[in-house]
């Protein structure tokens, strides 16, 4: 019988994920921020936020790239896509504890272990209408990789629905397994070799993307986090403020519980 994580636990060995790889991007001279509700923990709280259950970190592509194709430790692995192996499905990289292991509860899968999100960030076109095809693609071959690569009944959809879900499964079985990966990919690094003014983190493709201005990439501070000096973009404010508005504002209490329903055990 596996043995379950606490949730406090679980948040500590996070943080040593988080603390390996700060470790080896100061040593490669490699630039990351913390992103999303870490780096909105850092700032409000100086530490994660008391009821997440997750940790981010953000790269400039070329960083993480280099972070990609270098990353050592003796303690963890990076998960990603292996073209060949459809056991992970996402246009972004998790840094994970390969002692653990995580159980959705509403799916029961158990296929990764506690980690860290490592989120790659592109450069944006200026012009909204380009944007707008830009991240209708990034959408539709994200769900056709999704669908060519899974399947499951499900309660929630209409007896119909769910077969002719399986019939378009079936039909992208057709195409290579990589095939709307790379596509995906190709899209998403479409603008990195032109200087435009705004960037955008865009992997997480079932989230509305989000840009702002390329220049809060500039520079990185440290700053508290925990125990640790961590680092985040300069341009910190104005990053937050256009993907969550007033940051520094406290959800309702009812809604200061964890995001992912998941419980972690040791192998």
């Amino acid at each position: 019988m596996r043995t379950e994580i606490p949730f406090e636990e679980s948040r500590k060995l996070m943080l040593e994920i988080l603390k390996d790889i700060d470790a080896f991007c100061r040593k490669e001279h490699i630039n990351y921020s913390l992103g999303e509700g870490s780096l909105i923990g850092a700032v409000r709280h100086k530490g994660m936020i008391p009821w997440d259950d997750d940790m981010d970190i953000l790269m400039l592509r070329k960083d993480y790239d280099k972070f990609l194709s270098t990353f050592k430790s003796s303690k963890y692995v990076i998960q990603q896509y292996d073209y060949g192996v459809n056991t992970w499905m996402h246009l972004f990289i998790k840094v994970i504890n390969p002692k653990t292991i995580v159980k959705y509860n509403e799916t029961g899968k158990e296929p990764y272990g506690l980690w860290v999100s490592i989120l790659p960030i592109d450069n944006a076109p200026d012009d909204d209408e380009q944007l707008r095809e830009m991240t209708n693609k990034i959408h539709r071959y994200s769900r056709f990789f999704t669908l060519r690569h899974h399947f499951s009944w499900s309660n929630n959809r209409r007896f119909v629905r769910n077969i002719l879900v399986w019939m378009l499964h079936v039909l992208f079985l057709v195409f290579p397994k990589d095939y709307w990966h790379r596509k995906a990919e190709r899209v998403l690094r479409s603008y990195n070799h032109l200087n435009t003014a705004r960037r955008g983190q865009f992997a997480i493709w079932w989230h509305d993307p989000w840009v702002c201005s390329s220049s809060a990439f500039d520079e990185y501070i440290e700053t508290a986090f925990e125990d640790e000096k961590l680092m985040i973009i300069k341009g910190y404010d104005e990053y937050l403020r256009c993907q969550y508005g007033d940051y520094m504002q406290l959800p309702p209490e009812e809604n200061r519980v964890p995001k992912h329903e998941y419980t972690a055990y040791w192998k």
